[in-house]
Parts: C-alpha cells; structure tokens; sequence
C-alpha cells in the first residue's frame, strides 16, 4: 500500500467531508464517519474524479443506502432493508492504486 496515497486519499476525505485526518485510519469506513446515501454517493463521484478513476465497476447498490436512511425505511415506511456493505478507506486506496474498482 502505497503511503502517497494513503495520505492523499486521506486528505481528501478530511477535506471533503470535514473531518480530521488525525483520526482516519486505513479501517475507518464512510459510514463510520456519517457518510449515508446521497452524501455517499456524491463523494463517490467527487472521488472518482479526483483521483480519474472509472464508476463503471462500481456496485452503488451493494455500498450506497437509499437517502433517508435506515431507520426512516424501517419506521415509517416498514421497507425490506437491504444489506448494505462498509467502504473503507483501505478499499478507496487500493481501488487508486489498482485503478479500477474490483470485488
């Protein structure tokens, strides 16, 4: 794992979404931050741009939730919930380093 791009993967994060760098690991998830649904899915595309990569592999509906969230689907709508799998900055840093997102 390449630590350039740890770091700029890092900063990035921290910048887009205003959080500390300081406390992100290679483990934090997005969702560990408080990244859901539309937020997600618009870092995702930032993300890609930044770093010029392909959305074109990418499984949105495995990663991203729908907006609102899971409690608003489950109370007041009473929805199926689907699973929805963590992003972790590990993952972010190996779909730059790769260059394209793989399962």
């Amino acid at each position: 794992m390449s630590s350039v791009i740890e770091d700029n993967v890092k900063i990035f994060i921290s910048k887009y979404w205003q959080y500390r760098q300081d406390k992100l690991k290679i483990e934090t998830t997005l969702d560990g931050i408080g990244m859901f649904g539309d937020d997600k899915y618009d870092f995702i595309i930032d993300f890609t741009r930044k770093f010029n990569l392909s959305v074109g592999n990418f499984p949105f509906d495995k990663y991203i939730d729908d907006e609102g969230g899971y409690f608003i689907r489950k109370l007041l709508f009473r929805k199926r919930l689907r699973k929805i799998y963590p992003i972790s900055i590990s993952m972010l840093i190996e779909w730059v380093e790769k260059g394209y997102w793989e399962e």
